[in-house]
Order: C-alpha cells, then structure tokens, then sequence
C-alpha cells in the first residue's frame, strides 16, 4: 500500500510544478512581449527624431539649418544605439536626452523636436522598468536571440531606406 501511495503521490506534486511552471512562463512571455513592445516603439521614436533632425538640416530657413547641424552635432556622439546591448542603449538614450536637454534647450524647441525627446524618455523609462522586472538569468538565450533578430531586421530596413531616399533623390 505505501509502494501505491508513493506513486500517486508523486504526479500529483509534479503537476502542481508543472502548473507553478506554466503561470511563470506565461508571467515572463507577457512581460517579454511587453519589452518587446516597447523596444520597437522607442526604436522607432528615436529613428524618427533622428530622421526628423536630418532633414531640418534641408530647411528652407537658413537659422533652422544652423541650429540643426549643432542638434547633429550632438546625435553624431551617439551613432548606433540601436545595435547596443538593451542596457547600454537604454543608458546611451538617457545621456543623449540628458545631452540635448542641457546643452541645446532651445534648438529643440526652434526644432520643435521636445515632444519627441519627452516621449523618447518615457518610452525609455518604460523599458527600463520591465527590463529590471524580469529575470534575465532564466531568459537570457531569449534576449541575445531576440537582440540579434532586432539587429538583422534593423540593418535591412535601413539600407531600404537608404536606397529609397537615394532613389527619391536621383528623381
């Protein structure tokens, strides 16, 4: 009878892991999918305000043009973000905002960019939040797959980019 006992004993606990598993799994996929959405939306902000800040250099306007290329002058220490490690480009995002903010406050209104700035530096703080929230030890292979993903697809539509303005251009 204990030889029985034992035997049941144990898949009842093993489902009880298993259940245990599966709510962490789901807990850590929903925050993954969140990170991932919030990856994607601060990338893009910042590739907009970075497209944005370039073609101010093409203004019609001879001060938007000169106050431009010192706003540039300032992104230009900060190229390749995108390809960073999720930490490190979090914290290369905080110090090019902290960098605009102090030392060009005004270009980025004459720009009329600190809306873009402001919603890069929540989207940045939002990403930080989840990326502190979930435990890398255990997701680690994910996010290293996930990163370079990101990567390849990022130096793809780049040179799509690049070719179509090259094109636009040319016309």
């Amino acid at each position: 009878m204990a030889i029985i006992e034992a035997h049941v004993a144990t898949p009842q606990s093993i489902y009880q892991n298993e259940g245990k598993v599966m709510v962490t799994t789901s807990n850590k996929t929903s925050t993954t999918e969140k990170m991932v959405e919030a990856i994607h939306a601060r990338d893009y902000t910042l590739m907009v305000l970075n497209d944005k800040i370039r073609i101010s250099l093409n203004d019609f306007s001879i001060n938007i043009r000169e106050v431009a290329k010192g706003v540039v002058v300032i992104f230009n220490g900060y190229v390749n973000l995108i390809p960073k490690p999720y930490d490190e480009e979090s914290e290369l995002i905080t110090n090019l905002i902290a960098d605009l903010r102090t030392k060009v406050p005004n270009d980025l209104v004459t720009l009329d960019i600190e809306h873009f700035i402001a919603e890069l530096e929540r989207q940045n703080n939002v990403f930080i939040s989840l990326e502190t929230s979930l435990n890398y030890k255990e997701v680690n292979s994910t996010k290293l797959n996930m990163k370079q993903v990101q990567l390849e697809i990022y130096t793809v539509l780049r040179k799509i980019t690049k070719r179509i303005n090259s094109l636009t251009i040319k016309s």
